[in-house]
């Protein structure tokens, strides 16, 4: 009883073997092919669009804080003023899109601002060096003639009295 075994088919590249005959097969889904621009030709008629986006600008800055704060604090020669009407004319032109004129306005906004708060600055200074001199001036005067005086010493600014005993200083 020489008996050979059954010959078998070499099995697939995947390793499975193949149904009996007559098995039903599952069907077979293909996934959607996927849209490659570069592997279908254009004829020289079509073109594809090329679609140039712009990097969207932001708005510059307008420096309305810094023009309110000026103009409320050291409004000196009304640049304070002129400061808050840039930065108020920045915002307009930036609302129209036109950011260089915006940029423009911020800047000259800004420029007034720091010039007013020098001038501010300088203005403080002076007031507070003229008061340190005029106090020293008071305390250093002399009394001698003001304690000789017939009339009373409050009553130069009052009516009827216009001597006043300051004038012979």
């Amino acid at each position: 009883m020489n008996q050979q075994p059954p010959v078998y088919q070499q099995p697939p590249p995947g390793g499975y073997q193949p149904p009996p005959p007559g098995a039903v097969l599952p069907p077979v889904y293909q996934q959607p092919a996927q849209y490659d621009p570069n592997s279908m030709p254009l004829s020289p008629r079509q073109q594809a669009p090329v679609v140039v986006m712009a990097a969207p600008e932001h708005r510059p800055p307008n420096n309305f804080v810094l023009s309110l704060l000026v103009c409320l604090c050291c409004n000196h020669f009304c640049l304070g003023l002129a400061a808050l009407y840039n930065s108020h004319q920045s915002n307009e032109a930036a609302d129209n899109g036109n950011m260089d004129g915006a940029r423009r306005y911020g800047e000259s906004a800004k420029k007034l601002s720091i010039a007013a708060i020098i001038i501010g600055c300088i203005v403080g200074v002076c007031v507070i060096v003229w008061w340190i001199v005029a106090a020293a001036l008071v305390a250093s005067a002399d009394t001698t003639y003001r304690d000789a005086c017939p009339y009373n010493y409050w009553s130069c600014n009052t009516y009827p009295y216009t001597y006043c005993c300051f004038r012979d200083w």
